[in-house]
């Protein structure tokens, strides 16, 4: 009638399934609906304490600092980086012989060329432009005599036309050159003789175009003055002369050099 308590109990709960983890806590176990927080915006009284953040001197010297040592961590990882690079490359060429852009030299993109270099790559391109027509024969007209000292007889060559122009240009400029001295030579002796004859006066009014009548130190009268000046009028004279006759020189040349580019010109236009 009364169990043995040693006796084991064999119902029917004892020979189900183990308990679960849900079953052995005490909460439901249903499905439990998690609801996400949203993320509210900043008030007005946040947004203004983080400005009053950022407004901090320490604030502000914090930011500088971080954006001069990623600058600078930037350019040493790029300079790092090409120092790698050029070095790799030393060593495929010297294994390997030279690539086929070995020679040009490396240029940033974002550097502007100079003024140095511009000229020079627009005097290369003319020169690459102009040096086949170095090569055409410059027929000779036998009307033209006044150009019979600066165009042969004999057909030569464009290339050879220049150069012979740039010869009588260079001689005809050192000649106005020497012209120019010697005439800065004597206008100096004539200033000189003149201080010493008339007086430092009376020279800085003759050359300001001032008249003053009278006598000089020396004694000399209004003829020997007039005659001074006669004789200073006829070299500035002959001077202005000589400068005339260089200078109809260079005229007949490049009257001379324009014919022969226009002929050749024609030439080439009639073989086109």
């Amino acid at each position: 009638m009364f169990k043995n308590p040693a006796q084991r109990s064999t119902t029917s709960r004892s020979k189900a399934a183990p308990l679960s983890k849900y079953a052995l806590t005490s909460k439901p176990h249903g499905i439990m609906k998690s609801t996400s927080r949203r993320r509210r915006s900043p008030s007005p009284k946040d947004r203004e304490k983080r400005q009053r953040q950022l407004d901090h001197p320490l604030s502000g010297q914090f930011i500088e600092t971080s954006e001069s040592y990623r600058t600078n961590l930037i350019n040493t990882a790029e300079t790092a980086l090409r120092s790698t690079r050029r070095g790799l490359l030393d060593r495929l060429a010297h294994t390997n012989g030279p690539t086929a852009d070995a020679d040009r030299a490396p240029s940033p993109s974002n550097r502007l060329p100079t003024t140095t270099e511009l000229q020079a790559s627009h005097n290369a391109a003319i020169a690459r432009m102009t040096a086949p027509f170095g090569s055409e024969t410059i027929p000779h007209n036998d009307d033209d005599d006044d150009d019979a000292l600066v165009q042969p007889k004999d057909p030569v060559t464009l290339a050879a036309s220049m150069a012979d122009y740039a010869a009588v240009v260079a001689h005809e400029e050192k000649k106005l050159r020497a012209l120019g001295e010697e005439w800065a030579q004597v206008m100096a002796e004539l200033r000189m003789f003149g201080d010493d004859i008339f007086g430092k006066e009376i020279v800085r009014g003759m050359m300001t175009g001032g008249k003053r009548a009278g006598v000089g130190r020396a004694g000399m009268g209004e003829v020997e003055v007039e005659a001074l000046r006669e004789a200073v009028a006829q070299l500035a004279a002959e001077g202005a002369r000589e400068c005339e006759e260089v200078e109809e020189a260079e005229r007949k040349a490049k009257k001379g050099q324009r014919r022969n580019l226009m002929q050749t010109f024609a030439v080439l236009m009639g073989d086109g």
